[in-house]
């Protein structure tokens, strides 16, 4: 084989693969339709935006609790639940740790809800817990100071939570579920700040609503 189409065959290999790599990055739709927009970071695949979803993989709906007492009973029978911060449609979606743990699937197909874990090798291969906050935060819509250079791609803004009872929390910081439990009533979750760069792995009761992130099986 003479020097030119060695040159060319490698160009066709190495546009081949990267394509095939794009493919495989660029393609996370849910069950509702909504398209995400992902990033790599080290080995494994994140979805680069929260959760937008509002039926189980199988197409059941995933309950909407609007008030504060249907919130609060979801937690009571332990069953899953939704809702918007603040209640406004334009805002976040978040959910109670039920639904991100039903049976039924909350991520699409050939993903998951990430475990505890997975957040801790994400946040040691970002330079450790004191830092890690900074690369994942996105540059701009944090109060304060407390803005990132968004490094690894993760685009973390704040979205607030809301509480076992109902009532919402400013939306200053970022909380994610984990889909690992810590206790019965208890479950782990990641938490980016705004007066620090710290990235953490804490708990929050089961009823709380958080954002949730998909990263691919």
């Amino acid at each position: 084989m003479n020097k030119s189409c060695f040159t060319l065959l490698s160009v066709l290999l190495v546009f081949s693969c990267c394509k095939g790599q794009s493919d495989k990055v660029d393609n996370l739709k849910d069950v509702n339709g909504n398209l995400y927009t992902v990033i790599q970071i080290n080995d494994d695949i994140w979805s680069a935006e929260n959760s937008r979803v509002t039926k189980f993989r199988n197409g059941d709906l995933i309950p909407y609790a609007q008030t504060n007492e249907s919130w609060k009973v979801s937690f009571e029978r332990r069953e899953p639940a939704w809702c918007y911060f603040n209640n406004n449609p334009e805002n976040e979606i978040l959910y109670n740790w039920y639904a991100i743990n039903d049976p039924r699937g909350l991520a699409p197909e050939g993903w998951h809800v990430p475990t505890s874990i997975e957040f801790e090798w994400l946040i040691n291969s970002l330079g450790g817990e004191d830092i890690a906050g900074l690369k994942m935060k996105t540059k701009i819509g944090w109060i304060e100071t407390g803005n990132g250079n968004n490094e690894s791609g993760f685009s973390g803004h704040s979205g607030g939570l809301r509480w076992l009872f109902g009532d919402f929390d400013l939306e200053a910081n970022a909380y994610w579920w984990c889909s690992n439990e810590k206790s019965s009533i208890h479950a782990n979750s990641f938490l980016l700040v705004y007066q620090n760069n710290n990235a953490n792995i804490i708990s929050n009761v089961k009823g709380t609503g958080l954002s949730v992130r998909f990263i691919k099986d």
